[in-house]
């Protein structure tokens, strides 16, 4: 997706810009026995951290390679993904995340944005 962000609107030189994406991962393993088990919590257990890939990748001549382009956001994101998998404490916001959405879902309802 990252790729296909950068390849139909190709940054401007030298922009400082960033895509910034919210990616989902399994928070199951950081759960201890007996709730990391498949029936030992209840609902999903899922955690969302940002992913941040600079637009600066995406950089080169005019008619740059797009294979060269998509390896570059490649190695990005599974370096990422390797940080993300180092946040041991990545589960535990997401219940103030949640209720921080379904306030403002809530909110918006109420006044008829949503």
């Amino acid at each position: 997706m990252v790729f296909l962000m950068l390849r139909d609107n190709p940054p401007a030189p030298g922009s400082t810009a960033v895509v910034a994406l919210n990616a989902l991962v399994n928070a199951r393993r950081q759960l201890a026995a007996p709730y990391s088990a498949r029936d030992g919590f209840p609902g999903y257990c899922i955690a969302s951290s940002m992913f941040v890939v600079p637009v600066s990748v995406a950089e080169g001549p005019e008619g740059a390679d797009d294979l060269r382009t998509l390896r570059k956001v490649m190695d990005i994101i599974r370096k990422e993904y390797a940080h993300q998998k180092t946040l041991a404490a990545l589960l535990a916001i997401m219940p103030q995340l949640v209720e921080i959405l379904i306030a403002q879902l809530s909110e918006g309802g109420q006044s008829g944005i949503v």
